[in-house]
């Protein structure tokens, strides 16, 4: 069998596996299949909802390429002194010094990627809701509200508003998806989609980009603080809360210290941000 054939016979394995597995979920077999599935192709979704907001800056990939072509100018010197001073008389080629390079960047990006397995590996197992059960939608709940402190953290550090201010969006939850910054069509998309239309009480015009519902169960909304007369702007506060109980037992909330707290649904969202979340009730998540 050629070698063109074996790579298409792998392709197809690799699909008719993935069906397979997504039959049996689907059948009711334990959820080893959805483990497997995620396993497998879990990436092409996280690229799916990654890509989107991801921003390239002009100056980091101009400053890399320097780095890059001085470390390869530096080092194909010293390896051609070396080479040549040991002896040989072929001289050295730059193929081996690209080689050399490229085997550092993978090295560099290896070890960026086992810190950030190991990262969600160990907040994972500290979490206390099970990886895989009923429970599947207050993690999501839980995990989208990291995703809005990410991008708050961007909002802030990046002024995404245009505003000429370092300072947190703290109109809604809508916005970090739909603001539109002075002089740009796009709307900023911080979140997911799915997140936005999610909010609860929406004072950014998000309707245009969807139907407004819950995700996976769960509503969004932005807190004030107590005492706030005009919204501070080097503060945020976020909740997610179920429809209902049947969707999930727990209600969370999150601020700018990147803390999660929950606290038993009670049929309604908090209205503002505890000044102090343990001594209202609140358990700490993560």
């Amino acid at each position: 069998m050629s070698r063109g054939w074996k790579i298409s016979a792998w392709i197809i394995g690799v699909v008719v596996a993935l069906f397979l597995l997504s039959f049996l979920e689907f059948a009711g077999f334990p959820p080893v299949a959805t483990l497997l599935i995620y396993l497998i192709g879990g990436w092409i979704r996280y690229l799916g909802n990654a890509l989107p907001r991801v921003t390239v800056s002009g100056d980091g990939v101009l400053l890399m390429a320097l780095c890059l072509a001085l470390a390869a100018t530096v080092g194909h010197g010293f390896c051609h002194w070396l080479w040549k001073g040991t002896g040989h008389e072929t001289p050295w080629r730059p193929k081996w010094t690209f080689a050399g390079l490229g085997t550092l960047v993978l090295m560099f990006a290896a070890g960026m990627a086992v810190t950030g397995v190991v990262h969600q590996t160990g907040w994972l197992l500290r979490s206390p809701e099970p990886l895989m059960s009923s429970g599947g939608n207050q993690r999501n709940a839980s995990a989208s509200l990291k995703t809005i402190t990410s991008a708050q953290a961007d909002f802030r550090g990046n002024d995404r508003d245009g505003n000429g201010k370092q300072d947190y969006w703290r109109g809604d939850i809508a916005g970090l998806y739909a603001i539109l910054p002075a002089g740009s069509a796009e709307p900023i998309k911080l979140i997911e989609l799915s997140v936005a239309l999610a909010d609860g009480h929406p004072v950014t015009a998000i309707e245009k980009f969807g139907t407004r519902g819950p995700k996976a169960g769960f509503w969004y909304r932005a807190l004030a603080f107590k005492g706030e007369t005009t919204p501070n702007p080097d503060r945020f506060a976020a909740c997610s809360f179920p429809v209902n109980v049947s969707a999930g037992r727990w209600m969370f909330i999150i601020s700018e210290e990147n803390v999660i707290y929950r606290k038993p649904f009670n049929g309604s969202p908090p209205e503002f941000y505890p000044d102090d979340p343990a001594k209202d009730g609140w358990s700490k998540l993560d």
